[in-house]
């Protein structure tokens, strides 16, 4: 399963994921593909997608949403279309973790996944401290989640503003998790975007 960590602060978000991609059949075996690819794409100069816990999703998100010059207006119908995606997927097959960050409009993160009943989760950084979002599967229960989540603070602390750091721990962060989950790979990829 990827695993993919999201900081944002007032002036930028960065995202960073493993390449491993994962897909469960109709009998629930999980087959998991070392990819080269990212869980995210971004879809304009602003804003970016992730995906994890489903391959086809992730590659269908890619085709709906391409990139454009313009930022997207990231209004109730694009996020009901994006909440579709995910929860088209059983829940009791596989885990499926979306994201969409957009910079265009104040640093804003939203968050969905496929469990019944799922509604949209939204972080802002605030008082000039960072938000921060993982994705990750089974793998990483709540208790690894927040473990990881203590790390990231403890690791960013007094360093929250400065996007190298937020990179740098962001990568830490994907080896800690790696160790926590055999599915999570070890090679990562990294975006930025940056606030007009």
């Amino acid at each position: 399963m990827s695993f993919v960590s999201i900081i944002a602060s007032n002036q930028w978000i960065s995202v960073v994921s493993d390449g491993n991609q994962v897909e469960a059949s109709n009998e629930g075996e999980v087959q998991i593909s070392l990819s080269k690819k990212p869980s995210f794409v971004r879809i304009s100069e602003y804003q970016f997608i992730a995906c994890t816990g489903s391959e086809k999703r992730l590659k269908r998100i890619k085709r709906l949403f391409t990139f454009q010059d313009h930022p997207y207006k990231i209004d109730s119908a694009m996020l009901a279309q994006l909440k579709e995606e995910v929860t088209s997927v059983p829940s009791d097959r596989q885990d499926v973790l979306l994201a969409i960050a957009d910079a265009a409009e104040g640093c804003v993160c939203r968050m969905i996944s496929n469990k019944p009943g799922a509604r949209w989760i939204t972080l802002r950084p605030e008082y000039d401290r960072a938000a921060t979002l993982f994705l990750a599967g089974k793998g990483i229960d709540e208790q690894k989640i927040s473990f990881l989540s203590d790390e990231c603070n403890r690791l960013l602390r007094h360093k929250e503003g400065k996007l190298d750091n937020a990179i740098i721990v962001q990568t830490q962060l994907n080896r800690i998790a790696a160790t926590l989950d055999a599915t999570i790979g070890s090679r990562v990829f990294h975006l930025s975007i940056k606030a007009p």
